[in-house]
């Protein structure tokens, strides 16, 4: 290991001064290690570059340099104490090499909230650079609770200041020395840390590591921070499709399972209470050619609209599997779903003599040891549970098939966990209710064939949607009222878990800090519905802080009709069948992508009562109407994703930055996709150039994609 290397490897509490709590503090965000710490990159960056109020726009964020030209002092007002003082705006000059500093005529009141230390940090007669909102009166200028560094001259003081994820115990000062410790640590090896072959950074116009990680941190100018934002975001997508590709190629010469034996799909499809639509039919013949083709194992992905029926097609492909002696095993992202899927297959699949387990984090020890026994001695055929399936105790018998339910969940590295549980290479299948162009899609899930279930089953309820703002929910609390009086059920999801959740500035009172003063939180909302609009009507609360026997108990009462109007984050997103759920509410819908409000609106509309969805917002932004305008006119989820693309790219169709377990440092599929497309080119340049990385050039490169799986050996990450 590299001496680079060996630093950035201890852990993070190294640096000293940092006890337990910053310890755990710093564990919140991820970081253990000094490497973790580095590349904790900041979220965003404020411009502290220095205007004259002269030329500002009134309610905007800037830097202005102001002298104190009054004492500080302390008063109340509304019942908060205040610190108050006077300044002048100062314009620079230079004469015979002395900097001389000329008031503007401009003056600055500066106030600060519960901050009565203040007072003896402000000199009368010093110069401050202050940053903040910019309010006036028309007499003077007024900052409240400005944030404010000493002037040092304009060299030294920060024209980008960066903003990192942080919490209550590592503040943002904390981090920026915290990580400049480590920066000037290294600052003479950064080349150790560049796997990218020089050949390519030419190619690309890439900057060195060196250059990017000083200037994500602390940018010199716009240029340099774009051109050190280019070049992680070209990593980030550079890696994540050479490993893909690299799956890929060593797939073509794995052995897979062979299916001996002519099973009957005909006994399966009669079994089934409806008829498959053409779709599902198109897609299990497809599977099916996969899995009898014996000549590589079969990695296909099965994209495919809410409610298209993808389950049942996983259910084929396992029933095949399993009826040729072997094992298949599903691996859904939520105890929730795992549990639904198993209700209703396991009894499917004892029609046909074949055995269901169950396997979750929340089963109670006797459960799961006997459910690993059983796995083990192959006394079951068809493995449903969460990421439990995959854990280093699981061993499986025979597992043929591994299939992942909602794959956007799921990273390459789970998927190849997954595939690793067989002494042959299992076929591969991986489900996705988030439609993306096919183009993106092969780069995505690069290593896989793709289906598409672009038909919906005849019956299916169009669901009927509305976009309102909050002067109509009086009415929607009487519709809710109604719905319910009729033997329905609704949800109602928010954005928050709890109203303490950390914003990206702290609230101050003033009128134009109110940022989360309308956004709706589990909790809160949940206690107001329930204590004066509904305090007649059974309620629950779900969110994904709970614990799985907690969720599962309240789920199971809502199913039943126990509670009536559950109160949920995004929790249930994905899979959840609750065929008497008539009504989908959603509280700052501005807040999520619209794939995830597709996926939403999809939990109801699954029985044969008419459903709605109601999508409330108070944003007035032409963008937010915009897509929820979209929302109202279609239920096609492909229409839904091809708008949004043309609208924003394609990034908000994860409803995230950063999908499932596609963990970029700074990529951004919404408004990267040029890059995207550059870098995996360049990876499929690089793969077919040294496809086995045995060049000297090609070393870190090698042992980043080695990290990236975990393994000891790149070449045995589809199977260690």
């Amino acid at each position: 290991m590299s001496i680079i290397r060996k630093i950035l490897s201890q852990p993070v509490e190294s640096l000293g001064s940092i006890g337990t709590a910053r310890k755990n503090g710093f564990t919140r965000l991820n970081i253990y290690t000094l490497y973790d710490l580095l590349y904790h990159f900041p979220r965003r960056y404020e411009d502290r570059r220095v205007v004259s109020l002269d030329n500002i726009e009134l309610y905007g964020k800037f830097a202005v340099c102001l002298r104190v030209n009054s004492k500080p002092s302390s008063i109340y007002a509304k019942g908060f104490p205040m610190v108050k003082f006077t300044a002048a705006e100062v314009a620079k000059s230079v004469d015979k090499g002395e900097e001389l500093f000329e008031e503007t005529g401009n003056q600055v009141d500066i106030v600060y909230f519960n901050s009565d230390y203040l007072k003896s940090v402000f000199k009368q007669g010093n110069i401050y650079i202050f940053y903040g909102k910019i309010s006036s009166n028309l007499v003077k200028y007024e900052m409240v609770n400005p944030k404010f560094e000493p002037y040092h001259g304009e060299e030294n003081n920060t024209p980008f200041y960066p903003i990192y994820r942080k919490n209550p115990v590592i503040t943002q000062n904390m981090l920026i020395k915290s990580v400049n410790s480590v920066i000037k640590l290294i600052s003479k090896d950064y080349d150790e840390l560049d796997f990218l072959p020089e050949y390519i950074r030419e190619k690309y116009n890439l900057c060195d590591t060196g250059f990017a990680l000083q200037n994500i941190h602390n940018p010199e100018s716009e240029k340099n921070l774009k051109l050190a934002k280019d070049r992680f975001i070209f990593e980030d997508f550079f890696l994540y499709s050479f490993a893909l590709g690299w799956l890929k190629s060593r797939r073509e010469f794995i052995p897979s399972h062979k299916y001996e034996t002519d099973v009957d799909m005909r006994e399966f499809y009669s079994a089934l209470p409806f008829t498959l639509t053409s779709a599902q039919q198109r897609a299990i013949d497809e599977i099916l050619g996969d899995m009898t083709a014996q000549t590589k194992p079969m990695n296909r992905l099965v994209q495919g609209d809410v409610g298209s029926g993808k389950t049942m097609i996983a259910a084929a492909a396992a029933f095949f599997a399993c009826k040729n002696g072997t094992q298949a095993a599903m691996m859904a992202p939520t105890d929730i779903l795992a549990v639904q899927h198993f209700d209703s297959l396991s009894v499917l699949f004892e029609m046909f003599g074949l055995k269901t387990c169950l396997l979750t984090g929340s089963l109670k020890a006797k459960e799961k040891r006997e459910a690993l026994k059983a796995i083990e001695d192959g006394s079951v055929d068809f493995i449903i549970g969460t990421h439990a399936v995959i854990q280093k105790n699981v061993n499986f018998h025979s597992l043929s098939l591994a299939i992942t339910d909602e794959q956007h969940r799921f990273g390459v590295n789970q998927r190849a966990s997954m595939e690793s549980k067989s002494q042959l290479m299992p076929h591969t299948l991986v489900m996705s209710a988030t439609p993306i162009p096919r183009t993106l899609a092969l780069i995505m899930y690069g290593d896989l064939e793709v289906s598409i279930v672009n038909e919906l089953p005849p019956g299916r309820q169009k669901i009927d949607t509305f976009a309102v703002n909050s002067s109509y929910r009086k009415r929607i609390y009487d519709f809710t009222r109604k719905l319910i009086g009729e033997g329905g059920l609704a949800f109602i999801v928010c954005p928050l878990v709890g109203e303490d959740e950390e914003d990206d500035e702290p609230l101050i009172p003033d009128a134009h800090s109110n940022a989360m003063s309308n956004m709706k939180s589990v909790k809160a909302y949940y206690k107001e519905l329930s204590e004066k609009i509904y305090p007649d009507i059974p309620l629950g609360f779900i969110h994904g802080k709970m614990r799985a026997e907690e969720k599962d108990a309240v789920m199971e009462q809502f199913k039943n009709g126990e509670v009536k109007i559950l109160v949920s984050t995004v929790v249930i997103e994905v899979g959840v069948n609750i065929p008497d759920a008539v009504l989908m509410v959603i509280e700052n819908a501005e807040r999520f992508g619209l794939s995830q409000l597709h996926q939403l609106r999809g939990r109801v509309g699954r029985g044969d009562k008419k459903s709605y969805c109601v999508l409330f917002s108070d944003n007035e932004s032409e963008n937010s109407k915009k897509r929820l305008d979209i929302m109202c006119k279609t239920n096609d989820g492909f229409e839904i994703a091809k708008k949004d693309i043309e609208i924003r790219g394609p990034g908000d169709l994860f409803g995230e930055k950063q999908s499932g377990n596609v963990r970029f440092k700074l990529a951004d599929l919404a408004l990267d996709t040029d890059i995207l497309y550059s870098a995996s080119k360049a990876a499929k340049e690089a793969l077919e150039k040294n496809p086995n990385l045995d060049n000297p050039e090609n070393y870190r490169l090698k042992q980043a994609v080695t990290e990236m799986f975990h393994s000891d050996d790149p070449g045995k990450i589809a199977f260690n």
